[in-house]
Order: structure tokens, then sequence, then C-alpha cells
């Protein structure tokens, strides 16, 4: 609860310049995308944007400071691509955190305001549990927006029109405007002249596949 209250205390303090908080997701989303994170996969970078969007949410770009600089250095490059489910997790979420910890430091050092002394006194464990939690948040999040995606993409297919050729095998038909008019009167023919040569026949059915693609924080 103190934890809580101290969040929503940066209310109270004033509009940073340059949106530090938004600049700091953004970059940290652009490392996630240049390294080819699959949409699928959360890892302790999208955890730490969940964090900081928690944050933001809560109190816009109110005593951000600069923290972008701390959260845009190369250093923290390979502990954004670690999974969560990686048993280095741990270690890349304190790694975060101790370094996040010394930026707060210094500036509580530097200018003392309410702000800076708020955010300086979280410890590095009250950072990492606060990562994690807003980490799970996100990887249940995920699950169930693939759980669903998968179903919409099961109803589609269920849905689309299905014929059988000369030789019993199913011929998936991509739905469209005109196809499936077009499709029954190519079967109806195909029928016709396989029936005036009986045993000749050796149709044989073409599926078309959908294909899919995958975007990530």
């Amino acid at each position: 609860m103190d934890s809580l209250s101290k969040v929503l205390g940066l209310r109270n303090m004033a509009e940073s310049p340059g949106q530090p908080r938004a600049r700091a997701i953004q970059h940290i989303q652009g490392v996630l995308r240049d390294n080819n994170v699959p949409s699928d996969q959360t890892t302790v970078g999208d955890a730490i944007v969940a964090s900081i969007s928690t944050i933001q949410l809560a109190a816009g770009e109110r005593g951000a400071e600069d923290v972008d600089r701390c959260f845009r250095s190369e250093a923290l490059k390979n502990a954004y691509l670690t999974p969560i489910n990686s048993p280095y997790a741990r270690e890349a979420h304190e790694f975060i955190a101790s370094r996040e910890s010394a930026f707060w430091a210094d500036k509580a050092r530097t200018n003392p305001t309410q702000g800076n002394l708020d955010a300086a006194s979280f410890t590095v464990a009250q950072r990492v549990q606060f990562q994690e939690a807003f980490g799970r948040i996100n990887d249940v999040t995920r699950e169930n927006l693939r759980h669903y995606q998968q179903q919409q993409t099961f109803a589609q297919y269920s849905n689309a029109p299905f014929s059988s050729n000369s030789r019993g095998q199913g011929s998936y038909q991509a739905p469209s405007e005109h196809g499936h008019h077009s499709s029954s009167h190519r079967h109806h023919s195909s029928s016709h002249h396989h029936s005036s040569k009986s045993g000749q026949g050796n149709g044989q059915g073409s599926g078309h596949r959908r294909s899919g693609g995958g975007g990530v924080k």
C-alpha cells in the first residue's frame, strides 16, 4: 500500500518534458522488434514496458525526470530480450532494477524533490517484485489473446465451403464473393465429364492455405 501511495503521489509532481516514460517504452519495444522476438513470447522487456505503462497510466509523465536515459542504456539490451520463463529471468530483472535504483539514488542526491526521494526509496527487491508481477499479467493476457485468435481461426475454417472430388478427397475452397458459385459450376462440369467416362476419372483436389502473420511491447 505504501508503494501504491508513492506511485499515486507522482501526480503531485511537475510534468517532465520530453515524455521520458513514453520514450523508454518505445525504446524497449524497438529492441524487441529489431531482434525479431516472436509476438507470442513474453520477455523481461515486456514486463518492464508493462510496469512503466502502469506508472504512466497513474501519473502520466509527472515526476519522471529523464528516466528514459536509464532504460535506453545499451547495457540493458540482453536483459530485455530474456524470456520471462528463462532461468535467467530473475537475474535480468535484478540487473535492470539495480540500474534504475542507482539512477534514482543519484537524482535524490542531486535534486532531492519528494518525487525523487520516493523513487529512490524503492529497494531492488521491490522493483523486481513489481516488474515480475506485471510480467505475469502480460503473459496471461497474451495467452488468452492467442486462445481467442485460435478459436476465431477455427470458426472461419469450419464455416468455409467444402466439396468432395471424384476420389472422395476434400478440397477447401477459399470464401469469396463469387468463388462458391464458380466452384460449384466447375464441380458439376467435372462430375458430368467423369460420369461419361466411367472408371477413367483421376481427379485430384487442391487446397488453399491461409497465410498468417505475427507481429511485439
